[in-house]
């Protein structure tokens, strides 16, 4: 199925080991328990997260543009990520962060010295004008055009229908690693905040035709909240491919 894939730059180490979690299987009482080792993706430790990205830039380099642009908190892993698959491919990238700056600038320090050692520029935004991230980062495009760069934007965590066949092609890695352990596996959980991971997985799940349940794990943005941002990614999924809607059990 690499065929339906879009154009996909490769900057992380795949497929990633899936490990068995022995005693933590027995300190929770079971069932066996084993994890998808995305942390090994290989690439300056940008973990899971580079999987959008390798879509994401392979279009940027498409259209020819030369600058990136994406957003997150101020120690967005999303935008490290962003900023350090820049620096290798030779991108400009600017970053708009959440910062209150009710206090000063934050310090200078986790990701956001990486964003700035990797050569990002960085934007700090409030949370109020988070809310018109998308908006903002369209604007500061418009503004590197004026100047005479060509942008591509990135939305939030790169979760978008782009960045979404980064965890469809993880769950058919998954698939295959899964069938070559005894038994039928009962349920996968995994992080969800944007939306592109659940999205991702539960397209692939669907397109596989695999029996099991999917529980997508959320810290702060609520359950309905999730659910919106999946369906309207497998909406603009489906009208850009001409597939079907994808019916798999997401919790």
């Amino acid at each position: 199925m690499a065929s339906d894939l879009p154009p996909r730059r490769r900057l992380a180490i795949l497929p990633t080991p899936l490990e068995p979690a022995p005693r933590l299987s027995t300190a929770w009482g079971g069932p066996d328990i084993w994890i998808k080792r995305d942390d090994l993706t290989g690439f300056g430790l940008s973990g899971n997260k580079v999987r959008k990205l390798e879509f994401h830039f392979a279009a940027a380099e498409g259209v020819g543009a030369d600058t990136v642009i994406t957003c997150g908190a101020v120690q967005s892993n999303h935008s490290r990520a962003t900023a350090l698959a820049g620096a290798r491919l030779g991108f400009r990238v600017i970053l708009l962060l959440r910062h209150s700056g009710s206090a000063g600038p934050p310090p200078l320090a986790g990701n956001y010295l990486l964003d700035i050692l990797a050569g990002a520029e960085v934007q700090f935004i409030t949370p109020a004008e988070w809310e018109h991230r998308d908006r903002l980062m369209e604007s500061v495009a418009a503004q590197q055009e004026a100047a005479g760069h060509r942008s591509w934007v990135i939305p939030e965590g790169a979760s978008d229908p782009l960045g979404m066949w980064g965890f469809v092609l993880a769950m058919r890695e998954l698939a295959d690693q899964m069938a070559a352990i005894p038994g039928k596996p009962a349920v996968i959980w995994h992080a969800a905040s944007s939306g592109g991971t659940t999205a991702g997985i539960g397209w692939a799940a669907d397109q596989l035709g695999l029996d099991l349940e999917i529980v997508a794990c959320s810290i702060g943005d609520s359950a309905d909240d999730i659910r919106t941002k999946v369906e309207d990614i497998w909406t603009r999924a489906c009208a850009s491919t001409g597939t079907s809607w994808p019916q798999p059990r997401i919790e």
